[in-house]
């Protein structure tokens, strides 16, 4: 078939693309095109094959090949936006950044403008993975509370944009002056927080509909202060946090009673750092540099790299996350309450050394006492709900970011004529520093990606994204089965497993192995990229979800 194509252009090449002086030349055993033009026909036809005979091709289970990129995140409107963004090119830094702007508006109980966050980047041509933190009130929490996620979205484009600035912001702004559907997301948010809202409020004011009660599931909803500000970020960003923009949002936080200082916003600076690395082999497993991302690069190092998932049959795998999340959440838990000495602890912390300590009294059947590392042992932070977003693009670069706002809607005060719902203060349970969790892990020496995700809704997200990550690499489950397990975690304080509802025979195999159990709603929401061989553009074989216990959406190119 294939031989018979290659023939038939070659001849019609020879009548057509020739010069009639030239045919003869061409065609006879010692013209100078002889050797050629077969070679350059072949080769152009067996390129032009790949492009139409691969790159829509489904192959076994849900792994599509030859993807050409994609996104996945909390909100369907926002993902509908980055979409587009990677169909004209853009990057995957790109796709996240216009997600994240068209969330601030269809999902601000979470990113709000006035939130924080972190990403974590794949730089493909340097071969290295970098992390951008950026938290409303500091990594400490004890600074006041500063919008902090327009300025990191920024400096996200700086290094890795491709698309214009302005291009990002647009669709986020139309939707606020215009209008959009109210998701259903942001309805079951809106109802969550409603006892906190009260109807007189600029936030019952601004979320209410004609009648006067609060928005519901596909409403129209406009915002025209949130896209007056978004038009300034649109048109010159660092007018926002600068000149006569930074003092409009001073006065407007002021006004709400959350005060911040002009020195407050110059000091709220999102921070390019090296991420957490757990390797073993040529694989390399990347976390944020913050207390979640050390609890996760923890259970990923006990679990993964010292083999503990791998030696565990599936009746014992329910015991094993409940002991490793007990152990990661008091040998590392302590730095959710001191993050400032995190950075420096981290290689300590993951090293074989401290992890063979923690796993010295594990009983594979029971549940053991251990040795609570000096300064763990304190309680797990609360649920603060939190959204996500992750992009690929056709390039091989990646992009997770995760968004909080210190709690569900925040402080529910909203900076007045600018639309921004401001975050909450971090408290002593140190809402926000565990309110998204992302990983990367990589094929270091061939500098693919194979695995991204990014998990949001309590301090049982990095625990539930490294197992995840576990079903999919060791157990050859693909996304949609990996995600779908029932899903449970052990703050160690209190000293109970919470596990979701309706897994009877779950249940009684942990209190079986000597654990209390406690059912709980569905926890945690996560969105995940699996490429078993590694991502490498339109040559991939990959999958892309989101959970079915949100109300997110994925979308593959």
């Amino acid at each position: 078939m294939i031989m018979a194509r290659i023939r038939m252009h070659f001849n019609m090449l020879k009548l057509k693309s020739m010069p009639r002086h030239t045919i003869k030349q061409a065609t006879g055993t010692t013209g100078r095109f002889a050797n050629v033009l077969p070679v350059l026909v072949l080769v152009s036809l067996l390129l032009a094959g790949c492009d139409s005979m691969v790159i829509f091709k489904r192959e076994a289970r849900d792994y599509v090949a030859g993807f050409a990129g994609g996104v996945a995140g909390d909100e369907p409107s926002a993902v509908l936006v980055a979409q587009k963004i990677l169909k004209g090119e853009g990057s995957a830094a790109d796709a996240a950044i216009a997600a994240y702007f068209a969330m601030s508006v269809t999902l601000p109980s979470a990113a709000s403008l006035g939130g924080g966050g972190a990403c974590l980047v794949i730089d493909r041509e340097k071969n290295k993975v970098e992390s951008l933190t950026f938290m409303a009130g500091g990594m400490d929490g004890n600074r006041p509370v500063v919008p902090a996620n327009v300025r990191a979205m920024y400096a996200l484009h700086a290094k890795y944009g491709q698309l214009p600035w302005r291009q990002l912001v647009a669709p986020a702004e139309n939707m606020a002056r215009f209008g959009a559907p109210v998701s259903r997301a942001f309805a079951r948010d809106l109802v969550a927080a409603q006892g906190h809202i009260t109807p007189s409020s600029d936030m019952g004011r601004t979320f209410a509909n004609r009648q006067g009660r609060l928005v519901r599931e596909g409403d129209n909803l406009r915002q025209l202060d949130l896209a007056a500000t978004l038009s300034i970020i649109r048109g010159r960003p660092a007018a926002f946090f600068s000149g006569p923009g930074k003092q409009r949002i001073i006065r407007a936080y002021g006004a709400a009673g959350m005060p911040i200082s002009s020195a407050d916003v110059d000091r709220a600076r999102p921070v390019w750092k090296a991420p957490i690395t757990v390797r073993r082999g040529n694989q390399a497993a990347d976390f944020l540099p913050t207390p979640a991302g050390l609890v996760g690069a923890q259970a990923w190092a006990m679990m993964y790299r010292d083999g503990a998932w791998k030696s565990a049959n599936n009746r014992e795998k329910p015991h094993l996350i409940a002991e490793v999340s007990r152990r990661s959440m008091a040998g590392a838990g302590r730095w959710l309450h001191s993050p400032a000495e995190l950075e420096k602890a981290a290689p300590s912390v993951v090293s074989e050394k401290r992890t063979e300590a923690l796993m010295a009294s594990f009983d594979s059947g029971r549940k053991t006492k251990f040795a609570i590392p000096e300064g763990g042992g304190h309680p797990a932070p609360v649920d603060q709900g939190g959204a996500s977003v992750i992009a690929a693009d056709q390039f091989g670069q990646a992009v997770a970011c995760s968004f909080t706002m210190n709690g569900l809607m925040g402080s529910v005060r909203i900076a007045p004529k600018t639309g921004i719902i401001i975050a909450a203060r971090p408290d002593p349970a140190m809402r926000g520093m565990s309110s998204g969790s992302l990983m990367v892990l990589r094929y270091d020496d061939q500098n693919q990606l194979e695995f991204m995700a990014s998990a949001t809704g309590g301090a049982a997200a990095p625990i539930t994204m490294v197992t995840v990550a576990l079903r999919a690499m060791l157990d050859k489950q693909n996304l949609e089965k990996a995600s779908r397990a029932p899903r449970l975690f052990a703050p160690m304080i209190p000293d109970q497993v919470l596990m979701e509802s309706g897994n009877r025979g779950l249940a009684k195999t942990l209190e079986n192995a000597g654990h209390r159990v406690a059912p709980v709603s569905a926890m945690i929401r996560l969105n995940g990229f699996f490429c078993p061989a590694g991502f490498d553009g339109h040559r991939s074989r990959c999958e892309l979800r989101t959970d079915r216990r949100g109300f997110g959406f994925a979308s593959q190119l």
